[in-house]
């Protein structure tokens, strides 16, 4: 997806939204409002009514108030509410009224029924006996002279001219929301241009990551959202690059490792045809052909071993067995390659019987590993030490100590990568294959369990690692 279809696309949503916007506020807001400005309107109204009604027509009609002086004020106060307003007398007779609306008030209502025509409320909204040509809010108020009706005091006022009043405030409403999307409107903008300059690095950078250049970094925006993001990307660029180095140097160690035996054998095969070895010496050059071989057997069988350990269809066999026994086990095989250089071989156990939860076979591939491993490196007259000891009250702690020439703490890190050697290793071991730690690595990584490595120069190396332990070792802690 490209910039501008990311724009397109807010574009689209702010319009749409913009649509709703002014959608909900014309179907369901408009209505609402004049609604609610009428029921306001039509109370104010009949208070106004009520009010007259207290404060003139009791007076005109008890006699206190003469005709001339009722009509003035009655005006006054159909101009200052823009109402009609209509006395009428209980025979339906209009003793005065007002036309503030231009409508002419009739003379007398023949069929007028206060509780009829209100239906027992004091508003109604109609045309009044159809004497009006549009709808109007009609008001009445009794007028009560010593407990008698003498009659009724109607205000009136059109419909339009209240829904004119609500649309003001509608005017209002609809200017709030004009501010409301232009201000948003700019946040947009300025998101979309915050959010959408890393999205264009992290686009072209893609592009180079898809050449195979993993080099271009995305620099950082100061936003910790984005700069999660980007960083997790710099970081997937910077393994993928590292990745792409190690898979180059692991074909060129791999090309190596076979070049070397197979051009030792053809070597020696060619001077055997050509006459360069003579016949008596047959034998022990077949001998070295025959220990090339085996060591391109063996480095076949590392490399499917690692292969088939990191694949996702490989399963252990996982049962429940004593340590114990497989540690003394790979110490006696061993012990004839640890004589040859003077080494001994030192075991620290916890326990008569410590049984773990793991494959058996498996873990006896690490301890070989391990152990071979110590011994190349040990000095000669020093001692190998296996050390097992209880972490936690749930995991077995394996240790596998030489005094040997130790690890560069630069080659640490990179201890478990395959077919990875350390400058004393190819110095001292040509033989080895370097994959050797990176199956240990992924055998023990399949049992969700972890292995480190310690060492200084000089004074020796020791890996640790953990195995979980059966569920009756873990009833004893």
């Amino acid at each position: 997806m490209n910039n501008k279809k990311i724009i397109a696309r807010c574009a689209l949503t702010y319009l749409a939204f913009a649509f709703l916007s002014i959608l909900i506020i014309s179907l369901i807001v408009k209505p609402l409002l004049i609604k609610a400005y009428a029921n306001r309107e039509t109370k104010l109204m009949y208070e106004s009514c009520a009010s007259f009604s207290n404060s003139h027509c009791l007076l005109y009609y008890s006699g206190s108030l003469d005709s001339g002086r009722f009509v003035t004020n009655m005006r006054t106060y159909s101009d200052y509410t823009r109402c009609d307003m209509w006395l009428m007398n209980e025979n339906g007779t209009i003793a005065y009224a007002t036309n503030y609306s231009s409508y002419t008030a009739p003379t007398k209502l023949t069929v007028f029924d206060a509780i009829e025509y209100f239906n027992g409320d004091y508003s109604e909204t109609g045309t009044f006996y159809d004497y009006y040509r549009e709808d109007f809010i009609s008001v009445y108020v009794p007028v009560n002279v010593r407990y008698k009706i003498c009659g009724y005091l109607i205000m009136s006022k059109p419909v339009s001219s209240i829904e004119e009043s609500a649309y003001t405030y509608l005017s209002t409403i609809y200017l709030i929301l004009f501010i409301v999307l232009i201000l948003a409107l700019i946040a947009v903008i300025i998101t979309a241009l915050h959010y959408l300059k890393p999205a264009d690095e992290m686009l072209k950078a893609s592009s180079e990551y898809l050449s195979g250049n993993y080099k271009p970094q995305i620099p950082l925006t100061g936003d910790e959202s984005l700069d999660y993001l980007i960083n997790a990307f710099n970081f997937m660029a910077t393994r993928l690059d590292t990745h792409e180095d190690e898979q180059r140097k692991f074909i060129s160690n791999v090309s190596h490792d076979f070049r070397s035996p197979l051009t030792s054998i053809r070597g020696y095969l060619q001077a055997m045809l050509d006459g360069t070895i003579p016949p008596e010496l047959h034998e022990k050059y077949l001998k070295r052909i025959l220990d090339e071989s085996d060591r391109l057997t063996g480095l076949t069988n590392s490399l499917l071993d690692l292969n088939r350990i990191g694949s996702r269809d490989f399963a252990l066999d996982i049962s429940d067995f004593d340590i114990n026994d497989i540690i003394i086990a790979s110490a006696e095989s061993a012990e004839v390659q640890a004589n040859n250089k003077n080494v001994g071989i030192n075991l620290v156990l916890c326990g008569e019987v410590m049984k773990v939860h793991a494959d058996k076979g498996k873990i006896q591939q690490v301890l070989y590993n391990l152990l071979d491993n110590a011994i190349k490196f040990s000095k000669e007259n020093t001692t190998i030490t296996i050390e097992t000891k209880v972490r936690n009250s749930s995991k077995l702690l394996v240790s596998v100590s030489d005094q040997g020439v130790g690890i560069p703490e630069e080659s640490i890190d990179k201890l478990f990568n395959r077919f990875y050697k350390a400058d004393q290793s190819r110095g001292q071991n040509k033989k080895g294959t370097g994959l050797g730690l990176s199956i240990v690595k992924e055998i023990i990584q399949a049992h969700d369990e972890t292995i480190t490595v310690s060492s200084t120069l000089d004074v020796g190396t020791t890996f640790t690692f953990s195995l979980a332990l059966a569920e009756e070792e873990l009833e004893n802690y």
